[in-house]
């Protein structure tokens, strides 16, 4: 696998999922690819990538079964000469991608809301919702929820 290819991968991560910290893009491969795998686990089949991202990801596994299919399928067709520019809707998507991840940690950080809450003020899934507690989780926050159903970040 080409180096540019994994770098590729970590930009369009690190502004798709709105990962903090963002994935290093100075690191050795191995790193890189450790990380990539990581940050794979919280895409869900309903994310858009470029076909070079989906062919990381599954080179660098991590994927959870029903996205890898999704990439298996992506990646199977071959991309046509100039489909490699980005569409206004492929734009809009990861914009509304990053700001889903910076809402919802910010609103986990406050510490005021419930789960349900932060899925309306962020007008989110579930399953993006999930994907993104994963993430801290990986990060090393310990989420909480406490016997009102306010989600927070634990100090560690």
């Amino acid at each position: 696998m080409e180096k540019q290819h994994l770098l590729e991968a970590a930009k369009e991560l690190n502004g798709m999922l709105g990962l903090e910290p963002p994935i290093a893009v100075d690191l050795p491969d191995e790193e890189l690819k450790t990380l990539l795998a990581e940050a794979a686990a919280l895409v869900t089949k309903d994310d858009t990538l470029t076909a070079v991202t989906w062919s990381v990801l599954l080179e660098v596994g991590g994927l959870v079964k029903e996205v890898e299919a999704k990439a298996i399928k992506l990646c199977n067709v071959k991309p046509k000469k100039g489909e490699k520019k980005m569409t206004e809707e492929t734009k809009e998507k990861k914009e509304s991608a990053v700001s889903v991840s910076s809402v919802l940690t910010s609103l986990i950080t406050e510490g005021k809301y419930t789960k349900a809450q932060i899925l309306e003020k962020a007008q989110c899934k579930d399953g993006r919702y999930g994907s993104h507690v994963r993430y801290l989780k990986k990060k090393g926050n310990t989420i909480v929820t406490d016997d009102s159903g306010i989600v927070s970040i634990k100090a560690v």
